[in-house]
């Protein structure tokens, strides 16, 4: 195929169309002074892009309507919209009011060729579309924009939206920049005798006729996609005015550009379209959604019937909205009520934990919550696979404190055990409380087993620290019945970790049975109980030396009386 200049000149009208009359969404507002906010809320559906909204979630889903201006009298006023999301992308949904492009027709804008009137082919009418239009965008460039915009003749076929973008570096000439891609710039070009037949004076669907019709029967065929193109005949007149023939090859671009899934159906003179993206597609040149707890600004503008594409917002003719605000309704959630089944146990005890979670934001998908030993030691994690909005569940969690140590520690209850989904609110997760440990009291002893009132002993107690980690300043007091013993109150300044050790103190007990109890100090059970009979002393020396003196001085007394 010879290429003239009026094939050179139809892909200029192309990109100039792209470039002409664009503008900034900030300076088109539409009367609206405050952004009204679309609302995206978690999917647990798969979404199948058919332009039906069949899924449950879109039934479920806060509609926004969307005023829009500009257009002319067959242009709606309003769009009403939906927005979704699951772990990976984002879904946006839009429905308007559509009449057919022409009297009689029962067909929305599609570009085609229609043999009328016996005579000659027409286009009838251009392209219905819709443009998503994004105000953050990429690095690289000043007040980037992120363009989607979806073709009723040129993209829904083949089920996508052009992936563009806008740069406003120099806001008096603003440029189009397709995002990036491997082959041909070109996704259409016209279905025109008078593109390919070397003629320069020759304008394509000027007194026109179809080039090609695709692959297969039927001769309603208003979409051809590139590689699918059989040749008609020269100056093909059809049998009758039932033929329709596609105004434009199609093909779907590659890479970045074609990041954005989408599909219309129209019925009962209204379009619904479907669009899907990644969250984050990774390039650079397209808006990324990795931060859900943002707002993201964006704008839309409608096609009717018209052969320019793509539009963009703003443009004079197209109805064109002010700013809106897209929002993600994540989770927010919060551990509340913690409890512990023992505040002051012994190391290797079994404590019961539990606390409530509540969602207090939107439904969230799969999450870990974790029991967490000092802020920053995972005791044992569970995943929850949704909890959805305003939904409360107990939680609990039934520990053997084994390889703890000696003192006070901190328990907590994580919800997002490791930060995985986004939240509206992170700092009111956790729920936290105190706990105690204690080491063991293994084994007491005396140093008597018979003693004998007056008798001093030592009450020799065994402490075991199960822990890999040092136990230090053990306080112990030791007790004589429910009397505390005067001394016992001590401290044992180390207790190396998996060791046990022997300490002990003097104790000096009256005659009589006793009942010793060792415990540490605070603790709620870490104590060693033994008993002890302690005998009445039998008589000592003195007390016969004092026998003996009183009996001999009875006989001197005696002895003495006799011989007087």
């Amino acid at each position: 195929m010879k290429r003239s200049s009026a094939k050179f000149a139809f892909v200029a009208v192309v990109v100039l169309l792209w470039s002409y009359f664009l503008v900034p969404i900030d300076e088109h507002v539409s009367g609206q002074t405050t952004a009204p906010r679309l609302t995206a809320k978690l999917t647990p559906d798969t979404i199948t892009l058919d332009g039906k909204l069949d899924e449950q979630s879109w039934s479920t889903a806060p509609e926004l309507t969307v005023t829009v201006s500009g257009g002319g009298s067959s242009y709606p006023t309003s769009v009403r919209m939906k927005a979704l999301y699951d772990k990976d992308y984002l879904y946006l949904s839009a429905i308007w009011t559509d009449t057919p492009q022409t009297s009689g027709v029962t067909r929305p804008g599609e570009s085609v060729y229609h043999w009328i009137y016996w005579s000659n082919w027409i286009t009838t009418g251009g392209d219905d579309g819709f443009v998503v239009q994004w105000k953050d965008t990429a690095e690289g460039s000043t007040n980037p924009k992120d363009l989607w915009a979806w073709s009723a003749g040129k993209t829904n076929y083949l089920n996508y939206a052009d992936d563009l973008n806008l740069d406003y570096s120099n806001p008096s000439t603003p440029k189009i920049l397709n995002d990036t891609f491997t082959t041909s710039i070109i996704t259409y070009r016209p279905n025109s005798q008078n593109y390919e037949d070397g003629n320069d004076s020759t304008i394509p669907f000027t007194n026109d006729y179809p080039k090609y019709k695709t692959t297969g029967d039927g001769t309603d065929q208003r979409f051809i996609v590139q590689g699918t193109e059989v040749p008609l005949p020269a100056n093909y007149t059809p049998a009758d005015n039932s033929e329709i023939y596609a105004a434009y090859i199609i093909r779907k671009p590659d890479a970045s550009r074609a990041d954005v899934s989408a599909k219309g159906n129209w019925s009962n003179n209204a379009w619904t379209l479907e669009i899907k993206r990644k969250l984050n597609t990774g390039n650079m040149d397209d808006v990324q959604f990795s931060d859900l707890t943002k707002i993201y600004k964006f704008s839309i503008a409608v096609q009717e019937n018209s052969p320019k594409f793509p539009i963009m917002v703003g443009e004079p003719g197209f109805a064109s909205s002010g700013e809106i605000e897209l929002e993600f309704h994540i989770p927010d959630f919060a551990a509340t009520d913690i409890r512990i089944s023992d505040s002051h146990p012994t190391i290797g005890d079994t404590i019961e934990i539990r606390a409530n979670v509540t969602n207090a934001g939107g439904a969230s998908t799969p999450f870990e919550i974790g029991f967490v030993l000092d802020g920053t030691i995972l005791i044992h994690n569970i995943t929850i696979q949704s909890l959805g909005e305003l939904v409360q569940i107990p939680v609990n969690y039934t520990w053997i404190a084994n390889n703890v140590s000696h003192g006070l520690h901190t328990i907590s209850v994580v919800p997002d055990y490791g930060n995985r989904i986004a939240e509206r609110r992170e700092e009111n997760n956790n729920a936290t409380t105190t706990i105690n440990f204690y080491v063991n009291l293994t084994g007491i002893k005396f140093s008597k087993k018979n003693p004998t009132e007056g008798d001093k002993i030592k009450i020799i107690v065994t402490i075991t620290n199960p822990s890999q980690a040092d136990a230090q300043n053990v306080q112990l007091v030791f007790f004589d019945g429910r009397k505390e013993i005067k001394g016992g109150n001590v401290t044992v300044p180390l207790v190396p970790g998996n060791s046990s050790i022997e300490f002990n103190i003097s104790w000096k007990p009256s005659q009589g049975d006793h009942r010793v109890t060792v415990l540490v100090y605070q603790s709620s059970h870490s104590s060693i109980k033994k008993s002890i009979s302690v005998a009445k002393p039998s008589p000592g020396f003195e007390i016969h030396l004092l026998i003996t003196s009183i009996a001999l001085a009875l006989i001197v007394s005696y002895i003495m009386r006799r011989r007087y």
